[in-house]
């Protein structure tokens, strides 16, 4: 008696310390450091035509992050039946085992077509493992998601008056199939929860799975993670123990009025927010002070310069309770009467092909283009002015290099990193998977490469790791045979591994040969920063690769690819993925050939 109750004061410890030392800190300034910055693009463009904003926060706190209780949710339907339960059941109990308990507390949660209870908020592991290990599917059994958060929140909420301030709250959600009652009713309840300061985690298995659904509602596009395999699952719930470990940053909050000629375009948004009139509010429950990337949508009503925000700022409170904020930047958008004609890119050369190719290849050699449009000067000063904008060269691009060749070129060798993360699992307009139309973009990259002299083509993925996908081979039949095989997108976005697994394959300098690294994503970054991203794109420019990127998506990050490429012109726009075909043709016209 004597012992447990020992352990119980030391538990208990470490949550009264948390108390004393917020009530003692609560008027003292933050002593988290918070950056932030925002891009807009296209730029310029007409009256009319939708842009993305992109605002990326970093917050790092020192001070050791407080109390957290989580309740997880796990699915239970008639779909779960089998290996993927007993799989989740064994992620959960690794979830139990890796989170610091006493600290901690964790509730379960087990639906179908009705959400139970299993064990309240516990710190007592023995407990939580007898009760993971007792769940099991009943027949005919539904999914109930809105249940599921709605008994998880009200576990949450009768835990608060236990007198630990500053815990937070948190959920994790795991699901494999489609919510019973519609996407709707869900979302209503996820942001029910959010107004309760509920962090929420969500996790996506297999291919039946709700993954857009499940990805809206998550906290932050970090706390959504996508599993195509049961057998995935323990790895995943012990990353999310980790990150729930860390959440330093509480009550996250970023707002915005929307610049004057500018409007918002419905449901763009990425997490979702509220708007009311011109004002638009993002809340996030936590963080753990990795960088919080917001994307939503805008169309300009007027020509002229404008900025996208009268202001814009995000405020939140550290582990202790002492307050913060940080200044968004905020960046002009030039909207133009007309964009120029597609001829307008390569009049300011003899021919439609050279003055893009050697643009593309300059990097490599700095002293070869023999025309303005190649040098770095002419490069800065020519996007911003409507006549060339960034935007119409990617746009323009696929037509002017159609067939373009720079004769006489060294032997090739090419690189293809290809995002293969949760976000390429989306649908494009034309109701495709985004991975599948970007390998089609790939097979008819190497079909443009037959006839070409000594050509070798190597194909990176990545996600939360890279692999090496195909070799570095001349064989193109081979390619287009390995080519044929799935693809199934994972959690994570490592480009940097991506783009350092490319520079692996490349191997050292070579002058004998071209190097060129063609990067496919969105530019989002989850597990490493923006920074690592450029240092390994440096890299590659110093082993003498040029470097290309194909953008994908609505939020691609514009600014971070045109970073790794080293400029506007080297980024081919694939819109929402059913531009892959004409962006990859664009590239292919690009490249040298003999």
């Amino acid at each position: 008696m004597q012992v447990a109750l020992s352990v119980a004061i030391m538990l208990a410890g470490v949550g009264w310390r948390h108390i004393a030392q917020a009530r003692m800190a609560a008027d003292e300034p933050t002593s988290c450091t918070a950056t932030a910055q925002r891009s807009v693009a296209p730029s310029p463009v007409t009256v009319g035509t939708r842009v993305t904003v992109t605002a990326v926060i970093r917050i790092a706190c020192p001070e050791v992050p407080g109390p957290v209780d989580v309740a997880l949710a796990i699915d239970r339907s008639a779909s779960m039946r089998g290996a993927s339960l007993a799989f989740a059941k064994a992620a959960a109990g690794a979830f139990v085992d890796r989170v610091e308990l006493g600290r901690t507390r964790v509730a379960l949660v087990a639906f179908d077509d009705t959400a139970t209870v299993l064990v309240p908020l516990s710190s007592i592991r023995s407990r939580l493992h007898s009760a993971i290990a007792r769940i099991e599917v009943p027949p005919a059994a539904g999914t109930d998601i809105v249940r599921a958060l709605r008994a998880a929140g009200q576990e949450l909420a009768a835990g608060a008056d236990d007198g630990r301030t500053g815990r937070v709250q948190a959920i994790v959600l795991l699901s494999d199939g489609v919510n019973n009652r519609g996407p709707d009713a869900v979302r209503q309840q996820a942001a029910v929860q959010r107004g309760n300061d509920v962090h929420l985690t969500t996790v996506a298995l297999g291919r039946r799975a709700d993954a857009a659904l499940l990805a809206a509602i998550a906290a932050t596009p970090s706390d959504h993670w996508r599993v195509s395999t049961a057998e995935d699952l323990a790895g995943v719930y012990i990353r999310i123990a980790e990150r729930l470990q860390r959440l330093g940053v509480r009550q996250l909050a970023i707002d915005d009025r929307i610049g004057a000629t500018l409007s918002a375009w419905p449901g763009s948004a990425v997490p979702e927010g509220t708007q009311v009139g011109d004002a638009q509010r993002w809340t996030i429950p936590a963080a753990a002070g990795e960088p919080i990337t917001i994307t939503y949508g805008l169309a300009p009503s007027a020509t002229g310069r404008w900025p996208v925000s009268a202001f814009t700022v995000a405020t939140f409170e550290d582990a202790l309770g002492r307050p913060g904020s940080v200044a968004i930047p905020i960046p002009v958008l030039d909207v133009v009467a007309e964009m120029p004609s597609p001829t307008a890119v390569p009049s300011v050369t003899p021919t439609a092909s050279a003055s893009p190719t050697r643009r593309l290849t300059g990097s490599a050699t700095p002293a070869t283009p023999a025309t303005p449009a190649a040098t770095p000067t002419a490069t800065t000063t020519r996007i911003p002015t409507p006549s060339t904008p960034a935007g119409a060269a990617r746009i323009y691009l696929p037509i002017a290099l159609a067939g373009g060749c720079l004769p006489g070129a060294a032997p090739l060798d090419l690189v293809v990193v290809l995002d293969a993360s949760t976000t390429m699992e989306g649908m494009t307009a034309s109701g495709r998977r985004k991975l599948d139309v970007a390998v089609e973009g790939i097979r008819r990259l190497v079909d443009g490469l037959d006839g070409r002299r000594d050509v070798r083509v190597a194909f990176v993925r990545f996600d939360a790791a890279a692999s090496i996908w195909i070799a570095l081979t001349g064989d193109l039949q081979a390619v287009r045979a390995a080519l044929t095989a799935p693809i199934d997108a994972e959690q994570g976005s490592r480009i940097d591994l991506g783009l350092r697994a490319a520079a692996e394959q490349l191997g050292p300098p070579d002058a004998a040969r071209r190097r060129a690294v063609v990067l496919v994503s969105d530019g989002q970054v989850f597990g490493a920063t923006e920074q690592d991203v450029l240092d390994a794109a440096a890299a590659l420019g110093q082993a003498g690769a040029e470097r290309f990127a194909v953008a994908v998506g609505p939020y691609a990050a514009l600014a971070l690819l045109q970073a790794v490429t080293g400029a506007p012109e080297r980024v081919f726009d694939a819109g929402d993925g059913d531009a892959f075909v004409r962006a990859f043709r664009a590239v292919g016209g690009a490249l040298p050939c003999p």
